[in-house]
């Protein structure tokens, strides 16, 4: 029996992005973490950073769900100025909401919305990576991330030693 996730958390510090001499406009980067309640459906949140003109780049926190054959984005307006690559630790949780089915989504603590396209409140799969449309073209300064999710036990105390299974 695998165990059922019920909340996600991670956090990383917002590193700047390079998009070297045969970056295109429009290339981007983006580190985030998602969870796939079921097959089909998902929520993925994080920070995307594009290559907007010759020198210049922007960085956009943004959260996002599939479910239902529907695909939704939000941007995470930040608490405080511009996003930007500001080298400081920022927070992303996910957790059940009270409507069992569905997700609340914090952004450094903050509620920035609610999922609606979910079918089931809680997950067995989750990741924390990083991706880029153009490898060779983009690089991103040393990150360390960090995750953590809350896990359902059947009751059991999850700190508790096992018993082998027979």
């Amino acid at each position: 029996m695998s165990e059922q996730i019920y909340g996600a958390f991670a956090t990383w510090k917002n590193a700047p992005t390079t998009f070297n001499g045969g970056a295109s406009v429009g290339d981007w980067v983006q580190n985030y973490m998602d969870m796939m309640p079921v097959p089909g459906t998902g929520i993925d949140m994080g920070l995307r950073s594009t290559k907007a003109g010759a020198v210049g780049r922007t960085y956009e926190p943004y959260w996002a769900e599939n479910g239902n054959q529907n695909y939704q984005e939000h941007a995470i307006t930040p608490a405080r100025g511009p996003a930007s690559a500001d080298g400081l630790n920022h927070s992303y949780m996910v957790l059940r909401s009270g409507q069992m089915s569905q997700w609340d989504v914090l952004y450094d603590f903050n509620p920035v919305g609610r999922t609606a396209l979910q079918s089931q409140g809680y997950s067995n799969g989750f990741n924390v990576q990083v991706e880029t449309n153009n490898l060779r073209d983009t690089s991103i300064g040393e990150m360390e991330d960090r995750f953590q999710s809350p896990r359902e036990t059947s009751g059991r105390d999850s700190t508790a030693p096992r018993s082998p299974r027979r």
